[in-house]
């Protein structure tokens, strides 16, 4: 019997488990050990959060005396699109009138170029597990440009098991005065992907937002295989693809992905090969499909919930 979700454990024989001096930077409490919980303390599982941009700031700081003067065009630009939410839940539109072969672009480095800044790059190395490395940029052409170099050497450091991953996360979707909004793709029945590779392997992500601590690490994954060369490729992805995994490990009770909740969008290299990098992306985008009547492409298993044998 396997528990689906494994989970860190915070109470040891009664006690909050500490901090203990031996334990890495990169985690904000104490090694994983046998005994497992049913609460999950932290979000980022003891990982150092990362700044989403150089201007972010919690909404509650946001609203000081002091940063209203310091930034007037700033909160005057949020109040126009706060004006906006307010208008369009006034109206209540349907969200949309789709016909067959719609598409809408979701991700691309043309339309807002504010946003350009706010693509981040994560590796093994941010963490102190590795050594790989990763860098984003935006070309002439207004294509954005992922490259790095993966390393699966381990650091010596008596905790790491595995190492080799780079990440590439795209914007989040944000509301007026940073507030946190998803992305609703429940019309659409496929992703679109242009990107020109190098003939590696990378793995999309969804991840979804849950309120429970038991939702944080779920995320949606399915293949993009690269070809390399010179010319574009477009990869058209169902929803319906997508499998389940929890913290990295493929799960074997699977669900179809809810895509009313979609929080982040990423790209990953982990394809455990040593070397260079490079995907070039022109846009992403969702499209919708009549024909596609396909709801999960994997099967179903009546088991007992939150076990598998």
């Amino acid at each position: 019997m396997q528990l689906l979700r494994p989970y860190r454990a915070v109470i040891v024989a009664g006690r909050t488990w500490r901090k203990d001096p031996g334990t890495p930077p990169h985690l904000s409490h104490g090694a994983p050990v046998r005994c497992l919980t049913l609460w999950e303390p932290d979000k980022k599982s003891g990982y150092r959060p990362l700044n989403r941009s150089p201007d972010y700031l919690p909404w509650k700081e946001a609203f000081s005396m002091a940063n209203v003067r310091k930034k007037y065009n700033y909160y005057r630009r949020e109040f126009q699109k706060f004006r906006q939410e307010v208008r369009e839940t006034l109206r209540q539109d349907p969200l949309e009138y789709l016909q067959h072969g719609d598409v809408k672009m979701i991700f691309d480095f043309r339309s807002d170029p504010e946003k350009n800044e706010q693509w981040m790059v994560t590796a093994d190395s941010d963490y102190g597990h590795g050594k790989s490395r990763g860098h984003f940029h935006v070309t002439d052409r207004a294509t954005g440009m992922w490259t790095g170099n993966l390393d699966t050497r381990l650091i010596e450091d008596g905790y790491t098991k595995a190492a080799g991953y780079c990440n590439l996360r795209a914007p989040y979707k944000m509301k007026s005065f940073n507030r946190d909004d998803l992305y609703n793709f429940t019309n659409f029945t496929h992703m679109i992907f242009k990107v020109r590779g190098d003939g590696r392997s990378y793995m999309i992500n969804l991840q979804t937002k849950g309120h429970f601590d038991v939702y944080w690490n779920d995320l949606y994954q399915y293949p993009l295989y690269t070809r390399g060369g010179p010319y574009w490729q477009y990869e058209r992805v169902p929803f319906s693809k997508f499998f389940f995994s929890h913290k990295g490990r493929i799960q074997d009770l699977q669900d179809p992905i809810e895509l009313w909740r979609i929080d982040t969008v990423s790209i990953t290299c982990a394809d455990q090969i040593d070397g260079p990098f490079q995907l070039e992306i022109d846009y992403i985008a969702v499209e919708w499909d009549a024909n596609h009547r396909e709801e999960f492409a994997y099967e179903l298993y009546a088991g007992r919930k939150y076990e598998s044998h």
